[in-house]
């Protein structure tokens, strides 16, 4: 059971014809965006590998991205930067926060689940509070 009404493909077409008019095309964002998706700028962002997973806490204005060599980034308002690998290095495949908590999770592609304390700090990483094989 759905609550929305599916479109018709040419109500669909319109709507999208409609959206791409009503956009700002003159926001510096989207007039230089193609910068902002550049490899070199993703590697000036400390960025070596492809991004496989992201998440964004808007309580906290945190986003961290999760790569296929296992490293984590973390940014957000403040000048708040860090980055950290997963331990075993192994691709990170889904990432979330706990919304309004210091706690981030990830879950690896071989299947494990490791939450991190971002308030905790351990040998210059956050502390690895848990982690627990899905299998």
């Amino acid at each position: 059971m759905s609550f929305f009404k599916p479109l018709g493909k040419k109500n669909r077409e319109e709507g999208t014809e409609n959206l791409f008019k009503k956009l700002n095309w003159s926001h510096p964002l989207l007039q230089h965006g193609q910068d902002f998706f550049s490899p070199s700028k993703a590697f000036e962002l400390g960025i070596t590998a492809t991004i496989t997973a992201m998440a964004y806490d808007p309580l906290q204005s945190l986003l961290a991205v999760g790569t296929a060599d296992g490293h984590f980034h973390l940014w957000g308002s403040s000048g708040v930067s860090s980055s950290w690998q997963n331990r075993p290095a192994h691709s990170i495949k889904f990432l979330t926060f706990k919304s309004g908590s210091p706690l981030i999770c990830a879950i690896d592609v071989k299947n494990y689940l490791t939450v991190y304390n971002l308030s905790k700090i351990q040998d210059g990483w956050p502390l690895r509070e848990f982690t627990h094989s899905l299998l």
